[in-house]
């Protein structure tokens, strides 16, 4: 391999320490190779980026669940402020506290899911532990009325909680072990 002269060009002997024409110093180079390849710590088949596979229904699901947020809110205020159910509140003390405490996990909600719209389309790296954590939270919440529930109306079924957990039994492993969920939420 030819090396030249840093200081006048000319070419120079291999293992030379001083140029033969100007004498500048050379400094001791090693013959240059191929810089190394990148290698990613990290990779993901293409494609898997994006809104895309079972991230479809979560969207879908984060599009409709403000919505029986609403609902659930109005339901609660109708009861608790319907003249037709005033009867039915005055026969059961209490009843009214467990209507305040789904208004209240209703709100709750309605407001963690805006949040969630926000981090999911924004494909925020915060998204999946923040959905985890709603997730169980709204179970917890839902296991919690529909067991008090249970206690005003015993022929209540806990629909809901049972649902609450299923959800979370299929969808926290998903967020936790999904290649297209580490390949979409990385910002």
């Amino acid at each position: 391999m030819m090396i030249s002269c840093a200081q006048c060009g000319a070419s120079l002997e291999d293992g030379a320490s001083v140029c033969g024409h100007c004498a500048a110093i050379v400094a001791a180079t090693e013959p240059t190779s191929a810089p190394a390849p990148f290698v990613p710590t990290f990779s993901f088949e293409p494609g898997l980026e994006g809104i895309g596979g079972w991230l479809i229904l979560v969207a879908i699901g984060l599009a409709i669940a403000p919505l029986r947020s609403i609902y659930g809110i109005f339901i609660d205020l109708h009861v608790l402020y319907g003249g037709q159910f005033q009867s039915f509140l005055d026969a059961r003390p209490g009843f009214a506290g467990l209507l305040l405490y789904e208004l209240v996990t209703n709100t709750v909600f309605l407001i963690a899911l805006a949040l969630l719209n926000v981090l999911f389309y924004r494909k925020n790296s915060s998204f999946p532990w923040v959905m985890i954590g709603f997730l169980a939270s709204s179970a917890t919440a839902v296991l919690i009325d529909d067991v008090v529930t249970r206690h005003y109306l015993p022929s209540h079924l806990p629909i809901a909680a049972l649902q609450g957990i299923v959800v979370c039994a299929v969808w926290i492993p998903y967020y936790l072990r999904s290649r297209r969920v580490k390949a979409t939420f990385v910002r």
